[in-house]
């Protein structure tokens, strides 16, 4: 391009001189040319200085900048090293020259098959090419040897860009997280341990309740039916919080594993009004179900999906006026499908429907009773989990409603990295 540039410029310059000597004096083109050609050399000189210049410039913030990653890397006090596309090392922290062996100084002298079998390179490799793809950092958990001593460490690998924004270097560090994972065990063991002891308790008590329910024991009167039966009622909602505090836990800390089966989207809906009709007939709620799916079967975890329209549907109940529908449609897509649940009843705001799935309940005022915040924030942990999205919205007068989306097919579309690295 600059060529191109410069026979431009000359070819402007030929043709001018020859334009001044075909029609004006010979002395006055004389002058001419002299002046023409000072004002191309100054500006030719100029602009070489300022190219000069500027590349100095950009040599030296280059280095600047290289020397800052060295030093950064050479004292991090955990195993990091810089290598480049074809995995020669660059540089290392001291601390990662140590635990490999190598002599100060010598790293860059170093390839990465140098230190690691090929198990670990095919793991390394798989992981470049994630980097490449994506051009994005990855994060992984795995087992770590080096020395003969292994950890469990966190592994973050991050592309470095040139210029032209092409991959140039990738950052790779090591962190041993087993003190962490320790804390975390101990966290799970005392989760574990309060819901179990919660659990049995509730479910003797519902078994005790049920006995003198059905007279097995000796007989009651119908008022001390009635109050058995409140009792009843009341563990089971405690029993139902147990599990659902349990199941956000474990979406949360990753310990949730979905069992994906196919199932018929629409029959879990009308199997759920049926579970949930008491409550409806309370307030003489009325359901009206439109599937425009044609009962489509689905792909999906369908106890955690149960548990999500249960949870909206009993919601969309609560806080319907008398007298009122719940509507429930299902659209189906070519890779999606699409349930919308409308209710009539306590207007919530834009904000209101922008936070209510958030873990907490104090986002949401008009909505008190307990358990809403959990019970609307597992449903989002849930949905995102088939990797769908949940929202709620309103029309600002009387009308709310909730929408989730999922895919038909169960599709893993995140990166497993590998399981064990050593080096």
């Amino acid at each position: 391009m600059g060529i191109l540039k410069d026979l431009i410029s000359i070819s402007i310059f030929v043709i001018s001189l020859f334009v001044l000597y075909k029609t004006t004096d010979h002395n006055i083109a004389l002058i001419s040319v002299i002046t023409i050609t000072i004002i191309y050399l100054i500006k030719h000189v100029r602009l070489s200085k300022f190219l000069k210049k500027e590349a100095q410039s950009a040599k030296i913030s280059a280095k600047e900048k290289d020397e800052q990653l060295k030093c950064m890397l050479e004292n991090m006090p955990i195993l990091a090293f810089l290598k480049d596309t074809e995995n020669n090392f660059i540089i290392g922290s001291s601390s990662f020259e140590e635990a490999i062996n190598c002599p100060r100084g010598e790293l860059s002298t170093r390839h990465l098959s140098d230190v690691a079998d090929e198990e670990s390179l095919k793991y390394a490799h798989k992981e470049d090419e994630e980097i490449f793809r994506t051009q994005k950092p990855i994060v992984a958990e795995r087992n770590i040897t080096y020395v003969n001593q292994p950890f469990l460490g966190r592994v973050r690998k991050a592309p470095v860009f040139d210029a032209n924004g092409d991959i140039k270097h990738i950052l790779v560090i090591y962190e041993n997280i087993e003190a962490e994972k320790e804390i975390e065990r101990q966290k799970e063991y005392f989760i574990e341990t309060l819901i179990h002891d919660l659990k049995i308790p509730t479910l003797a008590q519902l078994r005790g309740l049920e006995l003198i329910k059905h007279e097995t024991i000796g007989t009651i009167n119908e008022e001390q039916k009635e109050l058995v039966s409140q009792i009843e009622a009341s563990c089971k909602y405690i029993l139902d919080m147990i599990s659902m505090v349990l199941k956000t836990y474990r979406y949360e800390n990753g310990k949730k594993h979905l069992v994906f089966e196919y199932f018929s989207l629409s029959e879990l809906v009308i199997e759920c009004f049926e579970e949930i009709s008491p409550v409806a007939q309370e307030k003489e709620v009325e359901f009206v179900y439109k599937d425009n799916g044609l009962n489509t079967i689905i792909e999906a975890d369908r106890v955690d999906m149960k548990t999500v329209v249960l949870n909206l549907l009993s919601n969309a109940v609560m806080y319907s006026n008398h007298n009122e529908q719940v509507t429930v449609n299902i659209e189906v897509s070519t890779n999606h499908i699409q349930v919308e649940i409308t209710s009539r009843g306590i207007t919530l705001s834009e904000r209101e429907c922008s936070t209510m799935f958030n873990k907490t309940t104090g986002e949401v005022p008009k909505y008190t009773t307990i358990g809403h915040g959990i019970g609307l924030y597992l449903c989002k942990k849930i949905v995102e989990s088939h990797y769908g999205r949940i929202s709620a919205s309103t029309d600002g007068k009387i009308c709310n409603k909730f929408l989730f989306t999922i895919p038909l097919t169960h599709k893993k579309h995140r990166f497993e990295a590998s399981q064990t690295l050593y080096i």
